[in-house]
C-alpha cells in the first residue's frame, strides 16, 4: 500500500487525500464507505496528511452531471426523489487551485480535513440550480423514490447479464436522494483554508454551468 510505503520511507512527505462529502455518510453506498475507509486509514497514520472532501465537482469534461445539465439546458429539471434537497458545488478549476494552494502551504495544513465549496456554504436548492441554468420556464420532473429504487435494482440485474458496471446502483440511488450534501461538523470550510493559503473560489454556479454547457 502507498500509505505503508510512505510511512516506512517518506513519512515526512506531505500527502493530500482526495476524498468526498460522501465519506460523511458511509452507510449510503460502497463508494461512500470506500471514501470513509480511505480517510480512516490515512488519518490514523503517522503521515503528514491533509484531506479534501469536495462536494459535487463540475466543469469542462465532467461526465456524471453533464446529462442533468443538458436536460436543464433544454428546459427540463429532473429531480431525483427529493425536491427539498440542498447540494453544494465546486468548479474543477477552483478545486485544482485549492490543490496548488495546499501544495504551497502543506506544512501548515497537516492533520486537517477541509470541505471546500464555491462560496455558498449552505449549498443550493433546486430553485437556485434552475436560476443558474438561465432565466426561463422549466418543466420540473420529480422522479419518485420508488421509481429510482426500481431503476437501481434493474440496473444491477442488467449489469450482471452484460458484465458491465451498473449505471445506477442502489447505493447511488441512496446518494441521489440524500437530503443535504452541503458539509458536515467534522470538516473545516473555506474560511479556515483561505486563512492559511489565501485561496478563494472564483467560479459561481451560474457562470460555471454556462461554461460547462458551452464546452464539449
Amino acid at each position: 500500500m502507498l500509505k505503508d510505503a510512505m510511512t516506512a520511507e517518506a513519512r515526512h512527505v506531505p500527502l493530500l487525500f482526495m476524498s468526498s462529502l460522501a465519506a460523511t455518510q458511509p452507510q449510503l453506498s460502497d463508494y461512500a464507505a470506500s471514501k470513509r475507509a480511505g480517510e480512516d486509514s490515512i488519518t490514523s497514520s503517522a503521515l503528514q496528511w491533509c484531506v479534501f472532501r469536495p462536494p459535487a465537482v463540475y466543469g469542462p469534461g465532467e461526465r456524471e452531471l453533464r446529462p442533468l445539465l443538458d436536460w436543464m439546458a433544454r428546459g427540463v429539471i429532473i429531480i431525483p426523489g427529493n425536491d427539498a434537497q440542498r447540494v453544494a458545488f465546486i468548479h474543477v478549476a477552483d478545486l485544482t487551485a485549492a490543490c496548488l494552494a495546499w501544495f504551497a502551504n502543506s506544512n501548515l495544513l497537516s492533520g486537517r480535513i477541509f470541505e471546500l465549496n464555491d462560496g455558498e456554504s449552505d449549498g443550493y436548492d433546486w430553485h437556485a440550480i434552475e436560476s443558474a441554468c438561465g432565466e426561463r420556464r422549466y418543466f420540473r420532473a420529480v422522479v419518485p423514490a420508488a421509481a429510482l429504487r426500481a431503476l437501481g435494482f434493474l440496473s444491477v440485474l442488467a449489469s450482471r447479464i452484460s458484465g458491465n458496471a451498473p449505471m445506477l446502483s442502489p447505493g447511488k440511488v441512496r446518494e441521489l436522494m440524500f437530503p443535504s450534501w452541503v458539509g458536515s461538523s467534522t470538516g473545516e470550510g473555506n474560511n479556515a483554508f483561505s486563512a492559511v493559503t489565501g485561496w478563494k473560489p472564483e467560479w459561481k454556479l451560474k457562470a460555471g454551468v454556462h461554461q460547462t454547457l458551452e464546452t464539449r
